[in-house]
This record gives C-alpha cells, structure tokens and sequence, in this order.
C-alpha cells in the first residue's frame, strides 16, 4: 500500500503525545493513530543535521514551517525506498506546500521474482567476489579446496582428466560458497545507479531486507540469530562509511546482549520486536539523508564535467562540438485528434491538422490567465531573484563591439583553410569545399 497527500495535521505532534508519560485531553489523530499501529513506514527526507523530518508547508501568514505533506508505504510494501527529497517550488509558482518526491528502486522488485530457471540464468549470474575478500578469507579458501581434493582423491584411487577436472571445479565452488562474498550480476540491463552511490544503496537496501524478514520471526532464539548474522556483516560496512556516526551503531542492542535485554524487560515478544524496530528506523533516516546528499553530490559534479568538457570542446575540439551540436533531435509530440470540451453547443473534435494547429495556438495563448505573481515590483522579488533582474548600473557599449564587427574575407579564408576536405558532420552535412 502507498498512501501519500496532503493530510493537514502534524506527525511529529502525534508521536510525541502517545510517547509522553501523560497523554493530553486531546484526541489522537484517528488516520496517525492507524498508520502507527499498522507500522506503516513514513518516508520522509531526514535533514542530516539535525536527524529530523524536513518540513513540507510554510504559512503565508506568520512564515512558520510545518511538516503537512507525508508518502507512506505498508510494511510488505515490495519496492526498496531508495530516499526522499522536499523541494521549495514557491519561486515557480504561488504555493505554500513544498513538492515531497520519494526514490523507490525497481530493478530490486524486477530481482524478487521467481522465472523458471533458464531464465533465471539468462537474466542475471552469481559470482563469489575474490577481490575484496580478505587474507583470512584467502587462506581459509585455499585450505578448504586442499582438504576436499585430498578427500575426493583418496576415495576415488583410479579417475579420469575429466572427472578429475569436475572435482577440482566442485571444490573451488564449494569454499567460495564458503568463503567469499557472493555477488549477483544482472545480465539484462547495467544498473541505472551511480559507482559512488553503490554502497550507501547497498547499505540502505540490507537494512530493508533485514527489517522485512523480521515480520517472519516468532521467539527470541530466531531473533537472536539473524541478528547476530545481519550485525556482523552490518557494522563493519557502516563504519567503513561513516566513520564519525558510532552514536547509531551504539543505540543498537549487540547480539550478546539481546537475550539479556528481552529477559530484563519482560515484554511479550511481539512488543518487543516493535521496541526492536524503533532505532533500525532511526538508522534507516540517517542513511536516506546521507543517500540524498550524495546523490545531490553526484548530479552536481555530473553537470559542472558536461559544461566542463562542452567548454573545453568548444576552443580546442570544434568538430566535437558542432557534431553535439548538429546532432540533437527535436522532440515533439504530434496530435492526430484534439477534443474541444469549451465549445458553446457541444464538445467538437478536431482531426484536420490546420484545424489542430489553430486550436492549440488558441488554447496556449488562453491558458496561463492573468499574472498571478505576489511581486509588483523588482524591489519585492526575494533576494536571489532581486539581484538578477535589477538593472545593471554600470554598462559600457562597447563590449557588443567584438560582436557586431563584420567577418573579413582574409578570417573566413583563414577558417576554411584549417578546415578538413571532408563534409563537416551532423545532419546538415555542408561540404567545407
């Protein structure tokens, strides 16, 4: 289930009411109240400063900001949450809620379903990582391929190259299973996700597979060993990552300590699982909020390189960038059919291309309406905007002049002698000739 929307009341509000000692006269919030006990998950953007929800709504009276606007997932929900983001859209048009857009990974679902198995093989391969393992790792595996060769040898006295060549391939199977990480390859299409967010979404997506297999546990013994399994492998890779964050690692119970802590609070199990929960969510903002910001990094760095190399292609490749340049389509969308529903008598529909062309003029010349922009003046514009559209007070004409000189014959000789024979590329395909 995905539920999203404005809901005009305050959650935050709502959690600390029911976790106060005393709870108010004040009813809950009856919608909160149900999402909180169906342990529905709100994915909200998570400001990396504070651990807390970014807000989604400013007053236009006092200014104040709020958190109104939530998406909510169910907690089988499929799709992994990647991260969230809130964007203040008040500078593109009159609003005072702020866009919530939430990242959902798909290519995850697309993994989680069950094809036969040729398909399975055609779609994605599995590979035991020998590069990042570890030297313990390392010889560990090599002990354990002598070990099984020593045994299949002195069963087997009297074997063939082929059969001695399918139990060498066996044993190296068997103590890579062992020993070395596994990695799951999709053959189908390469991952729409950045190098440099892989781990933080990897991170992220162990964490939501190990919260939703805890719905399946039923006693503490279960608990304590596929805690103890996650935790291992968790911490580590955490700390890799964010080495100043220990505080999250600390607020999580150690597998040691479980047993202890469940006997200590005398809680039936189900409770106690929900008690569980609470800091994996709190670890499970802070990486959202981390993903985000390195995402927002990512696509940053991304732009300033293509400006970067379209610069550099400008002065010292020039047939790079017209060839860029020559060679972008146009893209646009063709109406065969336009219905009219603002006729007087009755909807009219229009299949006549002249027709089509002078409907849609009409309709895009009609349609924005009066400005209904809050800004008389440059004067009232927020300080971004002021300093772009207020007059310049100093401007010399003469820095048009290196424009408006007309090209010389002895220039365009010049350029079309550097120029190679051949046709320049792109579509326009002009002979330098």
């Amino acid at each position: 289930v995905l539920l999203g929307g404005d809901l005009n009341a305050d959650y935050d509000q709502f959690l600390a009411q029911i976790s106060a000692t005393h709870q108010g006269s004040s009813p809950l919030n009856p919608l909160f109240k149900l999402l909180h006990e169906q342990q529905f998950e709100d994915l909200c953007e998570i400001d990396r400063a504070t651990l807390s929800p970014s807000a989604t709504f400013r007053s236009t009276s006092s200014g104040s900001l709020s958190r109104l606007d939530y998406i909510w997932t169910s907690p089988s929900f499929p799709i992994p949450h990647l991260w969230s983001s809130v964007t203040d859209l008040s500078d593109n048009f009159p609003t005072d809620h702020f866009l919530v857009t939430a990242h959902f990974d798909f290519l995850a679902l697309q993994d989680q379903r069950a094809p036969s198995f040729i398909k399975q093989r055609q779609r994605c391969r599995t590979c035991f990582d020998f590069y990042s393992a570890n030297s313990e790792q390392k010889e560990a595996f090599a002990a354990e391929v002598s070990s099984l060769l020593l045994i299949r040898s002195s069963s087997s006295s009297s074997s063939t190259l082929n059969q001695m060549w399918h139990q060498f391939k066996t044993a190296l199977l068997s103590a890579g299973r062992s020993y070395f990480p596994k990695k799951t390859i999709s053959l189908m299409k390469p991952k729409a996700i950045p190098h440099e967010l892989e781990p933080y979404i990897h991170l992220s997506h162990c964490l939501d597979h190990y919260t939703m297999s805890l719905k399946k546990l039923t006693s503490i013994s279960l608990l304590r060993d596929s805690w103890s399994r996650f935790f291992d492998n968790f911490e580590p890779a955490f700390k890799e990552l964010f080495p100043d964050q220990f505080g999250l690692l600390n607020a999580l119970t150690s597998p040691d300590d479980l047993l202890t802590v469940y006997e200590s609070v005398n809680l039936p199990f189900k409770e106690f699982l929900g008690q569980f929960r609470k800091p994996l969510r709190k670890l499970k903002r802070f990486l959202s909020a981390n993903t985000t910001m390195e995402f927002n990094k990512f696509n940053t760095a991304s732009m300033k390189l293509a400006i970067s190399e379209r610069n550099m292609n400008f002065y010292e490749h020039k047939g790079k960038f017209i060839s860029s340049s020559l060679n972008r389509k146009r893209r646009f969308i063709v109406l065969d059919r336009v219905l009219v529903v603002d006729t007087p008598n009755c909807p009219k529909l229009l299949v006549d291309p002249d027709e089509i062309k002078q409907a849609a003029i009409a309709h895009f010349q009609n349609v924005v309406g009066p400005s209904a922009s809050p800004f008389d003046s440059v004067s009232s514009l927020p300080e971004r905007w002021r300093n772009r559209y207020s007059p310049l007070e100093q401007f010399q004409e003469s820095l048009y002049d290196p424009v408006m000189v007309h090209v010389t014959i002895s220039e365009l000789r010049e350029v079309i002698s550097a120029s190679p024979a051949h046709k320049a590329p792109g579509p326009s395909s002009i002979p330098y000739e």
